[in-house]
């Protein structure tokens, strides 16, 4: 698995569930599509995207594991390079190759 994306989660952090969507302060938000729960509040914790060349894997500082990811919207005009990342409200960008771009903010 490689290691492709080293931000924080923005404000506070309920910790892993279903279909939450954790917002970086990189400007790309992820939805957690695998089914692990553990709640926890943590503020501003360290996040680290992993990509096993199929998939996304998210690991927040302070908790066990790794959750499956998909990113579903920019926030910002951070990644010009990926499609639909151009500073608008919010896209639909999954499946759009982001492997192969350095993401280490």
């Amino acid at each position: 698995m490689k290691l492709v994306i080293i931000s924080r989660i923005e404000g506070m952090h309920e910790g892993y569930a279903p279909g939450l969507v954790h917002a970086m302060t990189n400007g790309l938000h992820w939805r957690q599509t695998g089914r692990t729960e553990r709640r926890a509040i943590l503020v501003s914790p360290e996040a680290r995207l992993y990509h096993d060349g199929s998939a996304y894997f998210l690991e927040v500082e302070s908790l066990v594991g790794l959750v499956r990811v998909e990113l579903v919207a920019c926030r910002r005009k951070s990644w010009p390079d990926i499609a639909g990342c151009d500073g608008s409200a919010n896209f639909d960008v999954v499946g759009q190759g982001i492997a192969s771009h350095p993401l280490v903010e």
